[in-house]
C-alpha cells in the first residue's frame, strides 16, 4: 500500500502531471490538424524530444556523454526497413501497419539486445574514454552496413510500402508517448536514485552498496530501446534508410544540444529544449538569409547555455524560482 501511495503521489506531483498533459496535448493536436505541413512539424517535434529523453536517460540520468546514441536509432530504422522490403514484405502487402509495428518493436529489441551485450565492457569507460567508445561503436555498425547487400546497394533501402501519414503520425506519438513515461518511471524509482548517486560520484555510490554496474547497463539499455523505437518509425516516415544518414553524429549532437539547452538529468528538459531547438531551427530554415546558418547560430545558442546557464533553461528556472519564493530547490521543477 505505501508502494502504491508512492507512486500515486508522485505521478500526481506538477512535472509528471505536465507531462501527461503534453502527450494528451500532442494526440488531439494530431486528430484536430488537417493542415499536412503542421502534422508535420508536430511529428518532428515528438521525434527529437523523443530522442532526446531516450539520451537523457544514459547522459542525463547517469552522468555519462554518448555520441554514439544514434546507432541506436540507426539499428532501430534498418530493423524497419529490413522487415517492410525484406523479411516481410509479402505481409506488409497485405498488412504494412501490422509490419510497422512489428518493426518498432523489433527494433526496439534488437537495439536493447546491443546495448546490453556490450554494455558492461563500455560502461567500464567514464568520460571522454566512454564518449570515444560510442563514437567508435556508431563508426563500425555504419561502415558494416555499407556492405550490406542490397537492391538498391551500398547498404541503401527505400521503402516500396507507401504509408499512411496519419497513421506513421500516430505511431510516432506512441512512441514518444512511451519515451516520457519510461524516463518517468525510471526517474522516479528506486533505480532513478541509483543513476542520481552514481551522477554525483559513481565511487561513493559503489561503496554505498549501489549496484553500479547493473543500475547503468539497465540505464543504457532501456535509452538504446527507445532510441531503436523511435529510429524505426522515423524510417518508415521517410521511407529510406542510408549509413551515412541513419548513423549520422549530426543527430547525436542535436540530442545533445537539446539537453543541454533544456537541463540535463530533469525530465522536462528534453521537452524544452527540443521546443526551443526545433522550433528556432523551423524559423531559421524558413529565413533564406538564415537557412544555410541554422545549425551555426543554435550551436552558438548551446554555447551561450552553457556559460550563462549550465544547467539549461529548466535549471536556471529553479534558480529563479528558489530566489523568489524561498522552496527548498528539491521540490522545484524535476
Amino acid at each position: 500500500m505505501a508502494r502504491r501511495g508512492y507512486w500515486a503521489r508522485e505521478m500526481l506531483a506538477p512535472t509528471p502531471l505536465a507531462i501527461f498533459a503534453l502527450i494528451v496535448g500532442m494526440f488531439v493536436a494530431l486528430m484536430l490538424s488537417r493542415d499536412p505541413y503542421v502534422s508535420t512539424v508536430i511529428a518532428d517535434l515528438m521525434f527529437w524530444i523523443g530522442l532526446a529523453a531516450s539520451l537523457n536517460i544514459i547522459m542525463g540520468f547517469v552522468g555519462y556523454v554518448s555520441f554514439g546514441h544514434v546507432v541506436f536509432m540507426g539499428l532501430g530504422g534498418y530493423t524497419m526497413a529490413l522487415m517492410m522490403e525484406y523479411w516481410l514484405s509479402s505481409l506488409a502487402d497485405r498488412n504494412p501497419v501490422l509490419v510497422a509495428v512489428l518493426g518498432i518493436l523489433a527494433g526496439s529489441v534488437l537495439s536493447a539486445a546491443i546495448a546490453g551485450s556490450i554494455g558492461a565492457a563500455v560502461l567500464r569507460l567514464r568520460g571522454a574514454f566512454f564518449a570515444i567508445a560510442t563514437i567508435g561503436l556508431d563508426l563500425t555498425v555504419m561502415y558494416l552496413l555499407y556492405g550490406l547487400k542490397t537492391a538498391e546497394g551500398g547498404g541503401e533501402i527505400y521503402f516500396s510500402h507507401i504509408p499512411d501519414l496519419q497513421t506513421v503520425y500516430l505511431l510516432t506519438w506512441a512512441v514518444f508517448a512511451a519515451t516520457l513515461v519510461a524516463s518517468m518511471l525510471v526517474r522516479k524509482s528506486r533505480l532513478g536514485m541509483g543513476l542520481e548517486a552514481i551522477r554525483e560520484d559513481e565511487d561513493a555510490a559503489e561503496s554505498l552498496g549501489v549496484p553500479t554496474a547493473r543500475y547503468k547497463t539497465i540505464a543504457f539499455v532501456v535509452s538504446a530501446a527507445l532510441a531503436g523505437a523511435m529510429g524505426a518509425v522515423y524510417a518508415w516516415r521517410t521511407m529510406s534508410v542510408t549509413p551515412g544518414e541513419a548513423f549520422s553524429l549530426v543527430y547525436s549532437i542535436k540530442m545533445i544540444v537539446i539537453n543541454v539547452v533544456g537541463g540535463l538529468g530533469t525530465l522536462l528538459g528534453p521537452i524544452v529544449g527540443g521546443f526551443v531547438y526545433y522550433m528556432l531551427y523551423l524559423y531559421f530554415t524558413t529565413q533564406p538569409q538564415l537557412t544555410a546558418l541554422a545549425d551555426m547560430i543554435l550551436g552558438l545558442l548551446a554555447i551561450v547555455i552553457i556559460l550563462f546557464a549550465p544547467r539549461g533553461i529548466i535549471g536556471y528556472l529553479r534558480m529563479l524560482r528558489v530566489r523568489v519564493a524561498g522552496r527548498p530547490i528539491h521540490r522545484i521543477l524535476e
